[in-house]
């Protein structure tokens, strides 16, 4: 899928590996703009001949995608837009075109040979680590996409960076046809005889690698989106950091000004109640006074009353 970065440093012996988003990569290796620009570029060329099947102009150097498969002959549109011509180049010697158009193997000029099947012929024998596998050839073409792939280690399934597909790297079927035939054979030979070196290079068929190609382009944009989240998520961690001592500033002078408002309100409350109190002192007095003189009064009219109930 799409190109990934990992940390080499070792931890405890062992290589710590993390996966290192390429925005924070980018930030951290202080690269000058020419470095960066350079490192790009290469990406760029690595994700273009990954993702497509891309290759440079012998004459004007930019990138030429080869649209029928089934063709050696390339034109190049940026050569005939600058020079007004039409220039063709063979794909796989990147000479100029020579010879009839429709050539699938290879064109008029002498020596024109895939590259890939020249190491194909002279790779060498090697045994499988860790297998009852012998004399198997170090390089294989990917059965579905031709892409040049060297077993190092582990068992003898691989998988292709280019198209993904997990092949046996000793019989060349596809890992799940080889386990059908010949189920828990990771480290045994294969049920199929073991296959000599490959003299033709596979090729791709065109409505898979498109489809391949807008798998890959979508991851692409997935990670571009994620990348995107993290920087976000660290953008705004370090602008809360930066915020918070004025926020802590702000809630304290909230709460200072409240206590001040609360004391404020209680000094009001309490000097309020200091100037009503002895005028409603005074008037209960007053209330008091006036009850004693009416009860006094009652009590010296008694007499009055018994008196003329005696008389009666």
């Amino acid at each position: 899928g799409c190109i990934k970065f990992h940390c080499p440093a070792d931890v405890n012996d062992e290589k710590c590996g993390k996966e290192w988003p390429y925005v924070e990569l980018r930030r951290h290796a202080a690269l000058t703009e020419e470095e960066q620009r350079d490192f790009e570029v290469k990406i760029a060329s690595i994700a273009a001949k990954q993702y497509h099947d891309y290759k440079e102009c012998p004459g004007c150097r930019s990138f030429v995608e080869r649209k029928d498969l089934t063709r050696l002959s390339v034109r190049c549109i940026v050569c005939g837009r600058n020079d007004g011509r039409v220039y063709e180049f063979c794909w796989q010697c990147l000479r100029p075109w020579k010879g009839d158009y429709n050539l699938s193997v290879k064109c008029g000029n002498e020596d024109c040979k895939n590259p890939k099947l020249h190491i194909l012929e002279n790779c060498d024998l090697k045994d499988l680590p860790g297998s009852e596998i012998e004399n198997c050839p170090s390089i294989r073409a990917c059965p579905t996409c031709g892409q040049l792939i060297e077993h190092k280690e582990k068992c003898k399934y691989v998988i292709c960076n280019q198209c993904s597909v997990e092949f046996c790297f000793a019989c060349l079927e596809t890992a799940q046809n080889c386990q059908a035939s010949k189920a828990g054979s990771w480290f045994k030979v294969c049920a199929k005889p073991l296959a000599p070196k490959q003299t033709e290079i596979p090729v791709w068929s065109q409505r898979n690698q498109q489809a391949h190609s807008v798998s890959a382009a979508l991851e692409s944009q997935v990670n571009i989106i994620e990348q995107l989240h993290q920087r976000l998520e660290l953008q705004t961690e370090s602008l809360l950091q930066t915020l918070q001592p004025h926020q802590t500033q702000e809630s304290q002078r909230t709460q200072q000004i409240q206590t001040q408002d609360t004391q404020q309100l209680q000094s009001q409350r309490t000097q309020t109640f200091q100037t009503h109190e002895p005028q409603q002192t005074q008037e209960l007095q007053r209330t008091q006074q006036s009850y004693m003189q009416e009860s006094q009064q009652f009590q010296n009219q008694e007499p009055h009353k018994e008196s003329w109930c005696t008389i009666l």
